[in-house]
């Protein structure tokens, strides 16, 4: 053992420190809360996630929601050609969002201001739609892949380059707003499906990129476990001619046995199946 001879003092420079002990924590005197037996039924609405490839009737199904007014927050122009089919028989308010300074056009910053603007217009309008379908109608985000996307560059000015840990601000900001949901009568947060691509070497040594044959949907990853619901949409040749459009429930937290049935493109039927226990 290394002790010190005598007359010499140890040199305690390089010993660790001892370890600070935390203050301790006041007492603080509560009143336990008292247990109430749960009776409460279940809403009739849904907060769902309807995802899908490009026209496969993803707005259509949201557009066939017959309980009340439909307020849909339009952020990729995809309402074109859709809305004019169901706003006859259907009481449809909208809110176009359009961001002016696209990345890559300005800098970071001017981006992430520009971004913000719209950002916190969207929140002030979606927790107007909120309000005002409390008690029935939809609250329809289209899509909830640009509003994801719209907070990215709000938070960083650019899309791609940002650390994982950097994100906690920006998903607890999302998950919290897809929450407030919870309010309403009805929300559809509806999200793209995109082919997926894999990077390959061909003979020659070049890197290239190929399409696997699979599909990625582009949303907050944390969306699924948030909604009450996920369907996929999808579309197939009719035989005789023309084409079929329908939906498969990925699964649905009401009604666990719907997982896997494929119902047809009609979000009520969708409600009165989950909300049906």
């Amino acid at each position: 053992m290394a002790l010190p001879k005598p007359g010499q003092t140890r040199d305690t420079s390089q010993e660790p420190s001892q370890p600070v002990q935390a203050p301790a924590r006041k007492k603080v005197a509560v009143k336990a809360p008292a247990f109430v037996r749960a009776t409460s039924t279940v809403k009739t609405r849904l907060i769902v996630n309807i995802q899908g490839p490009e026209k496969t009737g993803k707005d259509h199904m949201g557009f066939s929601f017959t309980g009340g007014p439909i307020y849909v927050h339009s952020m990729d122009q995809g309402l074109e050609g859709v809305v004019q089919k169901f706003q006859n028989t259907r009481e449809i308010y909208t809110a176009e969002y359009e961001l002016t300074i696209q990345p890559g056009e300005a800098s970071e910053i001017e981006v992430g201001r520009a971004a913000d603007i719209v950002w916190e217009q969207f929140k002030a309008n979606y927790r107007d739609s909120l309000a005002s379908t409390r008690t029935e109608g939809l609250v329809i985000i289209d899509t909830g892949t640009e509003a994801w996307e719209l907070l990215r560059l709000a938070s960083f000015g650019k899309l791609t380059q940002v650390l994982p840990h950097h994100y906690s601000k920006p998903n607890a900001e999302f998950r919290d707003l897809v929450r407030e949901g919870y309010d309403a009568s009805n929300v559809v947060w509806i999200h793209k499906m995109k082919p997926e691509y894999e990077n390959f070497t061909d003979s020659q040594g070049k890197e290239k990129s190929r399409k696997t044959g699979g599909l990625s949907v582009k949303m907050m990853n944390d969306i699924p476990f948030l909604v009450q619901a996920n369907v996929q949409t999808w579309s197939q040749p009719r035989e005789g001619g023309g084409t079929e459009f329908g939906a498969t429930i990925i699964d649905c937290r009401l009604n666990p046995d719907l997982t896997g049935l494929s119902i047809p493109n009609d979000l009520d039927q969708l409600i009165m199946l989950a909300t049906q226990v």
